[in-house]
């Protein structure tokens, strides 16, 4: 395959990944959340939905090391291991498209360097990756891996303050 078809088919390919719009969330404290030098911000833009209403949880992790960082990297769907917990406390079901996308993950990874302050961002519709159809309070939270910052080759875990919405009747 030529360099130009290739080149093709990936910005085609970009069209189908979520947006990249972020609006960053503080924790209790007023800090936002940080391990080993990175920090993962997470938002919802309001508090209560109606059934119909499509529910966007916006992600930020942000390199705050005062060193570039090699990060393996691919679709937001393997870098954002999304949680959300039903109104009955059950873990919330996949729809189809869910089940596609947050399935095996599959496709192209790269390395990309992470520079001081750069950021990894992702912008997901919720209710149309879980079944958000049940009435009543969902608590949803996101977990990523990143490098240890003493052991490149060690990865520890960073998760996002625990976000609690409501679907009404």
């Amino acid at each position: 395959m030529t360099y130009f078809k290739f080149f093709s088919l990936f910005l085609l390919g970009l069209m189908f990944l979520p947006s990249v719009s972020v609006r960053a969330q503080q924790t209790d404290d007023g800090k936002n959340p940080e391990v080993a030098g990175f920090a993962l911000i997470t938002s919802i833009d309001k508090a209560s939905y109606k059934p119909t209403e499509p529910i966007i949880l916006d992600m930020k992790l942000k390199n705050q090391r005062t060193t570039n960082v090699a990060y393996w990297t691919g679709s937001p769907f393997s870098i954002f291991n999304i949680s959300v917990t039903a109104p009955n406390g059950a873990p919330a079901s996949l729809t189809e498209y869910g089940k596609q996308k947050m399935g095996p993950i599959t496709g192209s990874h790269f390395g990309r360097i992470l520079k001081p302050g750069d950021e990894i961002t992702g912008q997901f519709l919720l209710n149309r990756l879980y079944d958000m159809t049940l009435s009543g309070k969902y608590k949803i939270s996101v977990v990523c891996d990143i490098p240890a910052q003493d052991e490149p080759n060690k990865w520890v875990k960073i998760a996002s303050k625990t976000t609690t919405i409501v679907v009404e009747p």
